[in-house]
């Protein structure tokens, strides 16, 4: 893989892998090697052979140039092809096995209720069905999934006092797939939708403090980014919850909650990508003047928690 050098809006610099003309972000080698093995797809090594000219008198000299190995972009398309229609897009199936989407995600470090890294990234977005019911998306990962550069930018802000889950064993080992010995004697299909629902707070809501706006994500502890509009990812689906057949009804604004292990993250635009540990100053300097702008009634509070962020942000 190449290295390049991207450029934000702000003029800073970052750095992010290049892999063909799509920038992946995040990348399962795990998960990769085990679908390619489990579906018996085999990647050979492209070769060049290069014959010299057939002179009298001379022998004919025959050189091999082998290019290396597959590119993370010709082993996606592998995977894409194989998947077929398997992977799903348009959501009005279920369960689903695997899924993909475009869009906008935010990126995260799981953590222990201490503050302790656990190596585990989570990735959330949302998406709908052709019906318009809003769906929840949660993947959590490897930290060592992410490009270095993301790795070592870091999150945005310094660790304070901010929520972190007193769930977090259990939710590793439920996405783990190990419900069975959670759920002991209760109901594996009442153990799924609790721990589902753990699983989905400590996604959208580590790392908050008691800030009124604390859920703008880069005022979020342990939150490392975010991708707009252009995020492409596929996702090993763990769990597929539909509230709705489940149990009746929406839980809040979202019909369905799937739950699942992310194969990669990539994106065309890689300007799109926004490092907090970079950007949170201007963003939130830009979201206040939006609001200022706007007349909007959250503009004191996000004013009045501008200091009080600045002294927090990481440098």
């Amino acid at each position: 893989m190449d290295r390049i050098t991207l450029a934000d809006n702000t003029g800073r610099k970052r750095m992010g892998t290049l892999g063909g003309p799509t920038t992946y972000m995040y990348w399962s080698e795990c998960r990769v090697r085990e679908f390619l093995e489990a579906n018996n797809i085999r990647i050979s090594k492209t070769s060049t052979t290069i014959k010299s000219p057939n002179v009298p008198l001379l022998p004919v000299v025959e050189h091999v140039r082998h290019t290396g190995e597959p590119t993370m972009a010709e082993l996606a398309d592998k995977i894409e092809a194989s998947l077929g229609e398997s992977a799903v897009s348009s959501f009005d199936t279920h369960p689903v096995r695997y899924a993909k989407g475009i869009g906008s995600i935010i990126f995260s470090e799981f953590v222990s209720l201490s503050g302790q890294s656990q190596d585990r990234s989570i990735i959330t977005t949302e998406t709908c069905d052709s019906q318009g019911h809003a769906i929840a998306i949660c993947l959590f990962g490897s930290m060592h999934g992410f490009d270095v550069s993301i790795r070592e930018a870091g999150p945005g802000l310094s660790s304070g006092a901010s929520w972190r889950s007193s769930a977090t064993p259990e939710i590793i080992r439920f996405i783990d797939g190990d419900l069975a010995k959670l759920a002991g004697p209760t109901k594996h299909s009442d153990a799924r939708l609790r721990y589902a629902r753990y699983a989905f707070e400590a996604a959208h809501q580590q790392g908050m403090n008691s800030e009124p706006d604390s859920l703008v994500p880069w005022k979020r502890e342990f939150t490392y980014g975010d991708i707009q509009n252009s995020a492409e990812w596929l996702a090993d689906v763990i769990y597929d919850i539909d509230f709705v057949k489940e149990e009746g009804q929406p839980w809040g604004r979202f019909a369905r909650l799937i739950i699942g292990a992310p194969v990669w993250i990539r994106t065309p635009k890689p300007q799109d990508i926004r490092l907090y540990s970079q950007q949170a100053l201007e963003l939130e300097q830009e979201r206040i003047e939006r609001l200022r702008a706007a007349n909007h009634p959250g503009y004191s509070i996000a004013a009045e928690g501008w200091e009080r962020f600045r002294a927090r942000f990481r440098r």
